[in-house]
């Protein structure tokens, strides 16, 4: 099984004030339907941002959705890291699957595992999966990153099942295109909102997000 290391990116140094954003896929590097959408969403991210986001493939990691002082020692690494991402971002676009009117269980696992990581965390969704584009998923983990004082963006991208088979990072995708642009716009005016308001006044649910957003 591949190390924390591997599986877990460093935070990439950026210059100042510019949006950090991290992706979370809820699927593995292999599989065909999630690696495509995460690798069309990360090329529309660089576009935009000017570098290249890091990225966390849920199911690749493993993760039980235990008590921290549960999980083994592996596990465990693998927390530390990924906690140290959360904190570096200032923004995450989550791309989910839906599987059986929900979203995975290893993207559960992920997110129950931080907690004041989520706290003032515009977050923004890609989706696909069923008649639904994936949506049923997108609520769900709305309520879900709400109880932890994220702040899901209402505007994302679902896909239908034949948008999401044939996604292309060299090819323009049409409607997909345009509503990843009305997305990241949304993500981008909510991290500047949300950066300077807890720059000002920390959130009361946690004093480390003062800290997270002071760089």
């Amino acid at each position: 099984m591949p190390s924390p290391e591997v599986l877990v990116p460093r935070p990439p140094d950026v210059v100042a004030g510019t949006p950090r954003v991290l992706l979370v896929v809820g699927s593995g590097r292999s599989g065909r339907t999630g690696s495509r959408v995460g690798r069309w969403t990360a090329d529309r991210l660089a576009r935009v941002l000017s570098y290249e986001v890091p990225c966390v493939y849920t199911s690749d990691l493993g993760l039980a959705d235990l008590p921290v002082e549960l999980l083994s020692e592996r596990e465990r690494s693998l927390v530390d890291r990924t906690s140290r991402l959360l904190a570096w971002a200032t923004s995450v676009v989550v791309v989910t699957p839906e599987y059986n009117r929900s979203f995975p269980a290893s993207l559960k696992a992920f997110i129950d595992a931080h907690r004041d990581e989520w706290v003032a965390t515009p977050t923004a969704f890609v989706s696909y999966g069923g008649i639904s584009r994936g949506l049923r998923a997108v609520e769900q983990l709305g309520s879900v990153l709400g109880e932890l004082h994220a702040v899901p963006v209402r505007d994302g991208v679902p896909l239908d099942p034949g948008q999401a088979a044939v996604l292309d990072v060299e090819a323009d995708q049409g409607g997909a295109e345009a509503g990843f642009s009305r997305m990241v716009d949304h993500l981008l005016w909510w991290d500047a909102a949300l950066t300077a308001a807890v720059r000002s006044s920390p959130h009361p649910s946690s004093a480390t997000v003062g800290r997270r957003r002071s760089g």
